[in-house]
Parts: structure tokens; C-alpha cells; sequence
């Protein structure tokens, strides 16, 4: 088919019917790209009601905070560790610090 027979034929699209569509396809892509993203999965059933999903949602997001909870702990746990080992250097450089002085007033007088 020629360029003129394209241009006459029934099924012929024209720029604007092109610009259309591509509008069309835009807003469907980006109603697509509009969900949320999270930072932890929530699985839940396709075949199950609303309320069902609802809640096995907020079951899933029960799970991640309790996770999250944990994990702090953890955290929790491991900082007052370095905390610890933190105010032994600190007491230790200090008492360093005091002898270093006793030692250089004794040498002064």
C-alpha cells in the first residue's frame, strides 16, 4: 500500500489520532505506576473479600513490626555494648589523663 492509499483508507490514523492515543496510553501508565512502594512485602490471597484482605494486610503488617521490634532489640542490645566498651575508654583515657598531670606537677615543684 502506498503512502496516499494509507492516507485514504478507512483505517487510516491521523497525527491527532496518534497524539490521542498516546495521551491514553500515557495516563494508563502512570495510573500503573502509581502504587506504593514498601519496604517489606505484604502477601496477601487474590481471591479473598475485601475484609479478608484488609485483614490479612494489617496480619502482614503486624508481623513486620514485630520483626522491626526485634531487631531493635538486637540493636538495642549491641549498642549498649559499644556504650559499655565506650565509657571504659573514656574513664580509662581520663584516669591516663589525671596521672599525666599528678605526674607533671610533681616534676614542676
Amino acid at each position: 500500500m502506498s503512502d496516499v492509499d494509507s492516507l485514504t483508507s478507512p483505517t487510516a490514523t491521523t497525527v491527532e489520532d496518534k497524539n490521542k492515543n498516546n495521551t491514553i496510553n500515557n495516563s494508563n501508565n502512570n495510573s500503573s505506576n502509581n502504587k506504593a512502594i514498601l519496604p517489606f512485602d505484604i502477601k496477601f490471597d487474590e481471591n479473598l473479600n475485601k475484609n479478608e484482605k484488609i485483614n490479612q494486610m494489617l496480619q502482614n503488617i503486624f508481623e513486620n513490626l514485630q520483626e522491626l521490634k526485634n531487631r531493635m532489640i538486637v540493636n538495642k542490645e549491641k549498642n549498649s555494648e559499644f556504650f559499655k566498651i565506650g565509657n571504659e575508654i573514656i574513664k580509662k583515657s581520663e584516669e591516663k589523663q589525671i596521672q599525666s598531670t599528678i605526674i607533671d606537677n610533681n616534676n614542676s615543684t
